[in-house]
């Protein structure tokens, strides 16, 4: 008589393997993986030059506005420059940035005027000779606020070109940025301690003539 194993109850097939489909899957994956790990840390990257380069804004204004009372606005607007360029963005110093690299300053302005705070509202009244502090008069020290609601205001705008991360594959690069910020610093000739201030508009026209003392 011919037996024949009984299968168990409980038994099965065996089960193909998947080895192969795992593979391709990992495969797949992980350049996707880097990609957003390589975009999360160029948005890192870049939110931090953003602060860096707020901080160098103010620095400069607060120097700016500090020299002009006594020195004249070419003084001044040398300060800025001096303290903005030592300030660094992403480890590397403000200074240090060329138009031969990719991360270099894009543009920049030096805006000298007065700020009038009547009824609690920030005008910035951009003074004519003051739009461009690398060729203003050395006389310019003279020029005193044109009345006792206005304080000296110097606004500083800088826009920086910053570096992404090394080029991902043969075309596909993250970066460069272009980030920029800006500042305004008042000085109270009463007071003679400047301070940053948050300008709520600015004037349409500059004032073309100012009384000295």
């Amino acid at each position: 008589m011919t037996t024949h194993a009984r299968r168990g109850r409980f038994s099965s097939p065996a089960l193909p393997r998947r080895n192969g489909a795992v593979l391709v899957w990992f495969v797949c994956i992980i350049p996707i993986m880097l990609l957003i790990l390589l975009g999360i840390t160029d948005f890192g990257t870049a939110a931090l030059a953003r602060i860096e380069l707020q901080n160098a804004v103010e620095a400069a204004a607060l120097s700016a506005v500090k020299t002009w009372p006594k020195h004249g606005i070419p003084a001044a607007y040398r300060d800025a420059e001096v303290v903005f360029a030592a300030n660094a963005i992403t480890a590397r110093k403000l200074g240090e940035r060329t138009a031969a690299a990719d991360d270099f300053i894009e543009s920049t302005s030096t805006i000298f005027g007065f700020l009038d705070d009547t009824a609690g509202v920030f005008v910035f009244h951009p003074w004519s000779g003051g739009r461009n502090g690398a060729d203003a008069a050395d006389e310019t020290s003279s020029i005193q606020p044109p009345g006792p609601s206005f304080a000296y205001c110097v606004c500083v705008r800088k826009s920086v070109r910053v570096r992404g991360l090394a080029p991902v594959g043969a075309s596909l690069s993250l970066g460069p940025y272009i980030t920029t910020a800006e500042s305004y610093a008042r000085l109270c000739p009463e007071r003679g301690v400047p301070q940053l201030v948050h300008v709520d508009g600015i004037a349409d026209t500059g004032l073309q003539t100012l009384p000295s003392r």
